[in-house]
Order: C-alpha cells, then structure tokens, then sequence
C-alpha cells in the first residue's frame, strides 16, 4: 500500500540564532544551537477507507520521544505552544516519554499544561522501562497527567454511531507484542489507528489478517538525531528500516516521527524536531 495522499508544511518559524554557526561550504547550517528546541509542525492529510462522516476533519496530533529528564525542557515546551495553536481532536505519544525516573514526574506536569480538554493516548517506549517503571508503573504515571497508556489494547473512540479505534502495541524489547489481542473487540469496519515506538517492530511481528491501519505511527528514530548533508551517520537498534517520514508498512501506510526530544548527547543536527499532525478525509 502506498504512503496516503499528504500536504506537508513546515510551520515552526525560525528566528536567525545569535550563536555563531559552523558551515559547511559557507553555506550549509551544520549546528545551531537553538535548532534543537525549534519544533517544526508537518501537517498531513489521510484518506482514510470508510471513515465516519462524524470523524472527517478529525485531528490527530503526534509526539514522540519527549526524553523529559530534569523539568519540561526547551523542546517539549515549544512542543505544548505548538500544540496550543493547532488545537488537534487528540494527542497520541508514542513512547519514550521520559529518561529517567524524574523524567516521569515531569510528564505529568507537561501533561497538564496541554489545552483544556486535549485527549491523549500513549504507548511506552524502551527507556519508559529503562528508567526502572514497571507497566503498571508507567500505567499511574500516565493517569496522573490524564492520559491513557495503551499496551496490546485499543481504545474505541465514538461520535455519534460512527467509531475509530486507536490501538496500541508493548514496546519491542520490553514484552511481547500481542496484536491479536490487541485488535480482538474491534469491529471488522471500524477504522483503525496503530501507535508503537520502535519501527523495526512492525516488520518483525505477525498481524492479523484483520489489522489494517489506515494510519500507523512509530517513532524512536529521532530521526537520525544528527545528519550531515542530508545524511545520518548513526540509526538506534530498533529502527529497521526506517528513519523518518513516510513508508508502507505491513499493515498500511505509515509514518516515523523525527520526535521532540534528544538522548544522549542533547543536541540535534540538520535534524529539528517535529510534531506531525494528520487530519483525517474520508478515501
């Protein structure tokens, strides 16, 4: 299947950085240090095969990898003002909310800084568990900031008759996947959201016959974090074959976030970060 009919546009504004910053060529930004904290907002529109007239138009933004360590960091909060401008129907985070176990108390405070009414469904990613949570750990910390956390479970949305189901998978190094009892509940004509954290994953487990995404989405990838000329030197394991952006997938078109955060060294190259957001059409 195809990568859906989509308009991408960048609507972050940048302002020129008083840093000084190393070129390539004289012409190539390389570093800037204020690009690391610069969330770019890429929109996307998604045919989506027997939509709900209710559900056209519906919004769905996209965090992933926040990596809260010590407080809300720059990034994730230029994410909340971007998100207080686009106004989405709902957040999904998917996975690596935090680093470590302070990062979790830092969640629900980011969480509560949202609009008013923002509904929002997470899945875990690698370093949730890292950090020392247990799922039913990481589970309460959601709850604290409102959210819900999804493993191997669907969450059925509705307005009016018609219904979508947001669902989502356990993280690829952390428990088994178990998308057959994920999806197990939802009706066969109920359109269907995917949410994960690591990409290799969609690749390395057996979906149902009955699973078919009309959207899934990844991140985990940072997008390479660092790239020079385009290129990134260094993909994290769990990536697969996937980066950043549009790809097929097994189960329907899907899309990696470049993410908000950093790990390791906190920095992005050539690499800023990105809050997707996907209105839904009827296709």
């Amino acid at each position: 299947m195809s990568p859906p009919r989509r308009h991408v546009r960048s609507s972050a504004a940048r302002t020129p950085s008083v840093h000084s910053k190393f070129r390539l060529f004289g012409a190539l930004p390389l570093f800037d240090p204020n690009a690391t904290n610069e969330v770019q907002v890429s929109k996307h529109v998604v045919p989506v095969p027997g939509l709900p007239r209710a559900f056209a138009g519906f919004r769905i933004a996209q965090v992933a990898d926040l990596h809260l360590f010590n407080g809300v960091h720059p990034a994730a909060r230029a994410a909340l003002a971007q998100l207080d401008r686009e106004q989405p129907d709902l957040l999904v985070l998917t996975g690596d909310q935090w680093d470590r176990p302070c990062g979790a108390n830092s969640l629900a405070a980011w969480l509560r800084e949202l609009p008013a009414g923002t509904e929002v469904i997470a899945v875990p990613g690698n370093h949730d568990y890292e950090a020392g949570f247990t799922r039913a750990e990481a589970e309460r910390v959601h709850e604290r900031g409102g959210a819900r956390l999804l493993v191997n479970q669907a969450a059925v949305l509705r307005r009016g008759r018609g219904a979508l189901a947001i669902i989502g998978l356990e993280d690829l190094r952390s428990g088994p996947a178990d998308p057959l009892g994920a999806v197990a509940g939802v009706d066969a004509d109920t359109p269907q959201i995917w949410l994960h954290h690591q990409p290799a994953q969609i690749d390395a487990v057996s979906f149902p016959s009955h699973a078919r995404a009309a959207l899934a989405l990844g991140g985990h990838t940072h997008g390479g974090q660092v790239r020079v000329m385009g290129v990134s030197p260094i993909r994290p394991r769990g990536a697969g074959r996937y980066l950043a952006g549009w790809y097929r997938s097994p189960i329907g078109p899907y899309y990696v976030s470049r993410g908000v955060g950093a790990s390791g060294v906190r920095i992005r190259i050539g690499c800023p970060p990105e809050l997707p957001v996907f209105t839904l059409v009827e296709g």
